[in-house]
């Protein structure tokens, strides 16, 4: 792989490490008990029901759709599946460049 698509390489995939910038972050007035929504995670982000909106203390008690677990967490966790599948495509981007540069370490080194 030559340097100039290493580079390229590289550049596509700081994008894809770039956070989803979460622009239609949730209006905790606008969440529900029961509404399904997902929950930020760091490899995957986590299918849950709204259980209690806390507008006071501006936070949501959701309940993992995988285990029903609960917990607190802040409005700004909260993803619609849109903004999930692009934290999904990110990911899996990221992946892809690091088994592209375990299979070829020169091109990552600059």
């Amino acid at each position: 792989m030559n340097t100039k698509i290493a580079k390229l390489f590289l550049a596509l995939s700081i994008a894809l490490l770039i956070p989803v910038s979460n622009t239609h972050a949730a209006n905790i007035r606008d969440l529900d008990p029961g509404d399904g929504v997902y929950l930020q995670g760091i490899f995957s982000d986590d299918l849950v029901l709204i259980v209690r909106v806390d507008i006071g203390n501006n936070r949501v008690k959701v309940r993992r759709s995988e285990d029903n677990t609960t917990q607190w967490v802040s409005p700004s966790k909260i993803l619609s599946r849109d903004d999930s599948i692009k934290n999904d495509i990110k990911r899996t981007g990221a992946a892809i460049l690091i088994i592209g540069c375990l299979l070829d370490s020169e091109a990552c080194k600059d």
